[in-house]
Parts: C-alpha cells; sequence; structure tokens
C-alpha cells in the first residue's frame, strides 16, 4: 500500500485524531464511522480503531478476543515462507515452521518458482493446508499455467495479478479451479461485494 509510517502518523495526528478524541463513543464500532470525512488512509484508520477496541475490552475488563466474540484460548495459525535460494532450502523451511507449530502453510511463487516448489511441499508433507501468494507476479496470459497448480488442492492462490486488476482476476477465477484470494485488490466492501457477485 501507499501508506508508511510517516504518513500514517501525520494523517493521525493532523486530521484523524481531532474527529475522535474527545469525543464519547458508547462503542468502538462508532470510531470508523467518526472518521468518514477522511478518505482512504486505511492503516491510519485502523490505529485509532484498534486503540478504540483495545481501551473498550480493557474497560470491560475482558480479553480483546473475548469482546471480539471469540471462545477459543488458542487458535490454529500459518505461516507465510519467501522464496528460497533452492528448493530443498524450501523444504527444510516448511519443516522448521510446521515444527514450530504453524498449522497452515503459504508459500510465495513466481514464475520459474511455482510448480515444482508446489510439488515439493506436497510431496513432503501431504495434505497439509497449503496456499500460495503469487504477489502480482503473473498475467492473465498465464491462465493455462496456472491451471496446472490445480492438481495440488491449493487452498487458494493469493493476488495471482496486478493489485488493482479485479475483472482479469474475474476471467482467470474462470479458468481455475483453484480459489483465487484477491487480498490487496479489496480496497472496500463495495469491491468486495462485486467480486463476490463476479464470482
Amino acid at each position: 500500500g501507499g501508506e508508511t509510517t510517516e504518513t500514517v502518523w501525520h494523517i493521525v495526528t493532523r486530521f484523524l485524531a481531532p474527529l475522535v478524541l474527545g469525543r464519547e463513543f458508547v462503542h468502538p464500532r462508532e470510531v470508523y464511522p467518526a472518521m468518514k470525512r477522511v478518505r482512504t488512509h486505511n492503516m491510519a484508520k485502523a490505529l485509532l480503531e484498534m486503540a478504540a477496541w483495545d481501551l473498550y475490552a480493557k474497560a470491560q475488563g475482558q480479553p480483546l478476543s473475548a469482546v471480539l466474540g471469540g471462545t477459543r484460548e488458542r487458535i490454529a495459525s500459518g505461516v507465510s515462507i519467501g522464496i528460497q535460494d533452492s528448493l530443498d532450502q524450501l523444504v527444510e523451511k516448511v519443516a522448521k515452521e510446521r515444527a514450530a507449530g504453524y498449522q497452515r502453510i503459504k508459500i510465495k511463487i513466481k514464475p520459474g518458482w511455482d510448480i515444482e516448489a508446489v510439488e515439493r511441499v506436497r510431496a513432503r508433507f501431504g495434505d497439509i493446508p497449503l496456499m500460495v501468494d503469487a504477489n502480482a507476479a503473473y498475467r492473465l496470459e498465464d491462465a493455462e499455467h496456472l491451471a496446472k497448480l490445480d492438481p495440488y488442492d491449493l487452498m487458494m492462490i493469493e493476488q495471482p495479478l496486478d493489485y488493482d486488476d479485479v475483472m482479469d482476476h474475474v476471467a482467470l477465477q474462470q479458468a481455475l479451479a483453484t480459489p483465487i484470494c484477491l487480498d490487496e485488490s479489496i480496497h472496500t466492501v463495495r469491491i468486495a461485494r462485486d467480486a463476490i457477485a463476479a464470482k
């Protein structure tokens, strides 16, 4: 995204904090709408919203997870593994993270580091929940190649095309059995709704 620590701090201190500080809120859900005048800057808004949720949980004397409706004391967590120097190194890294307790594995892929990487992880770790993240490394013309990932029963392919290219992702999804995760493409509820409507 376009936000940095410095830009977030600037937007919070100059524009967002004055919209929320000194106001009474009954519930943290009221904080985000109070910042509606400022467009985008979602990380800056999230900073204040999360602070409000944290304060609310403390005021209630409950853990934040309980305030948000959670019932578990522990949750299964996944890990994201970047592109390694070799396939052997990738398999070793997955083994290390599995030993550390991670339940789901996401590996980064790119052209030339995709099918074989997935094949090696599947061969070594069987039916673990596995997904891949392409970080916008592919084009719609790569659909036939990406379809070669379908037999590996992936949870999803994250962001195979450009982050702002929802319609090409729709076309790509029609060529694949593996679900596509849009991630960075979803900037608003409206974009999420349109993407869901387009299947």
